[in-house]
């Protein structure tokens, strides 16, 4: 059962509703119609009844009780054969009494709608007819099922004639005679039939050698032979061609049967692998292998990160390395032997700062005079070694290609030599290397001193 459900208003404030259904609903669709009054909801008062009225295209009327649900507010009907009978606009009428519904003084309220009956593709062979049973039994005293025949007498309407065939079905043109080309029998006779011409048994006799005519149908030129109906009931039915082709795969080009069958066991390994999804969330935390590569037992951690960070470049350590010279052996001090000293003859500097000294041997007196030749003036060496480590304390060691500059050392540059390696990581990596020399000299006990050699 289909329930349709629409909203009427016992106030009109617009034009009439339009409910739809189809030609011959009968029995098979519910019209549920909540009521409002004006802007508020309409609330069944207890006792109420409803009837649902209505007039056809063709001028047949009909009239039902309705069912009143007063829990839901609402009055319902089924469609009953003649309200769908005839396609087109129905004007319907759903009124509400309080009370008997045979009373006009009970009348609370009542509210129009359309009942648009759609067409039907095919005619089902139901004749439209008023359909008000109290009303006809009590304007013209019948029963239902004759023949009636109205007149106008003056302010009413009486019954001229009836009989005992529905007018309705055996006299559709009105013309007072039953027509031989309507249904006799329940069979359609096409023409005028003499009294003794056909029984009943002859007529259907002929009849049953005949098919129905339908629209855009008629006889064809070929026949169905019996060969042609073994033919077809050997083939399979629409249920069994589908059930069989449900089997079945489509064919595609290039692709043919196998002899490798997926197995469930290859089920259950598919079903086993990761997603796409499970797969790429893995590898992330992979790296990619590298030939001679491997893991390290060494993990590589913040701290290393961070003391990493705070090294020199490659370029940077190059320049710092680039004023230093490999380590060299030192020279041993020259010693006295007898009257014979050594001391420094010359001293010579390289590009890098290194200073060479040559020696040189020679006799002094051992009880120099003033006549001596060669005179250990020992007071005038301290006071000439004196002043030139004086000298030397103000200046800096000469590079070739370089001079003094006019760049000051910059905060920015102390925070960043204060990030390079510690004294002794630095010192292990320059393990190997002769840091410039810087020339130290001092006179002891008659001697000069420097760092290499020794003069008395």
């Amino acid at each position: 059962m289909i329930e349709q459900k629409s909203y009427l208003n016992l106030i009109p404030d617009t034009g009439p509703l339009n409910v739809h259904c189809s030609q011959y609903d009968a029995g098979i669709r519910t019209l549920v119609f909540g009521l409002y009054k004006g802007a508020s909801l309409f609330r069944i008062p207890e006792g109420m009844t409803a009837k649902i009225r209505g007039a056809k295209p063709d001028g047949n009327v009909f009239e039902y009780s309705m069912t009143v649900d007063a829990e839901a507010n609402t009055v319902s009907v089924t469609i009953t054969e003649q309200m769908s009978v005839i396609a087109g606009d129905v004007i319907c009428e759903v009124v509400l009494f309080n009370g008997a519904t045979d009373s006009a003084a009970n009348v609370i309220g009542s509210a129009n709608f359309t009942l648009i009956v759609e067409p039907s593709p095919i005619d089902m062979g139901v004749f439209s007819d008023s359909d008000v049973p109290a009303i006809e039994t009590l304007i013209n005293g019948g029963e239902i099922g004759q023949i009636m025949t109205w007149v106008e007498t003056g302010v009413a309407w009486t019954w001229a004639a009836r009989g005992d065939m529905m007018k309705a079905v055996y006299d559709q043109n009105d013309n007072g005679i039953v027509d031989n080309a309507e249904k006799v029998n329940g069979k359609t006779v096409a023409r005028d039939v003499a009294a003794d011409e056909y029984t009943n048994t002859q007529i259907d006799t002929e009849l049953n050698k005949k098919v129905d005519k339908e629209t855009g149908k008629g006889l064809s030129t070929e026949d169905y032979t019996t060969a042609e109906k073994t033919k077809l009931g050997a083939l399979p039915t629409a249920n069994e061609l589908t059930s069989t082709l449900n089997g079945k795969v489509d064919k595609e080009a290039g692709k043919g049967l196998s002899t490798e069958d997926y197995t469930t066991a290859d089920q259950t390994k598919l079903s086993d692998l990761p997603t796409k999804a499970e797969l790429d969330t893995a590898l992330n935390g992979k790296v990619d292998k590298v030939t001679g590569k491997g893991l390290s037992t060494k993990d590589y951690t913040a701290e290393d990160q961070s003391k990493l960070s705070g090294l020199p470049t490659g370029s940077e350590l190059t320049d710092a390395l680039a004023g230093k010279k490999d380590k060299q052996t030192p020279v041993t001090s020259p010693t006295a032997s007898g009257n014979a000293l050594a001391f420094i003859d010359s001293v010579s500097q390289d590009a890098q700062g290194v200073l060479t000294a040559t020696k040189k041997n020679v006799t002094v007196d051992s009880t120099p005079t003033t006549g001596s030749a060669n005179p250990v003036q020992s007071g005038a060496v301290a006071t000439e070694l004196s002043n030139l480590n004086q000298a030397l304390g103000n200046k800096v060691d000469k590079v070739a290609g370089k001079g003094l500059s006019t760049e000051d050392y910059t905060t920015a540059e102390k925070t960043k030599l204060g990030a390079l390696p510690d004294a002794a990581t630095l010192n292990a990596d320059l393990a190997n290397k002769q840091p410039l020399l810087q020339v130290t000299q001092s006179i002891s006990g008659g001697y000069l001193y420097n760092n290499y050699y020794s003069v008395s």
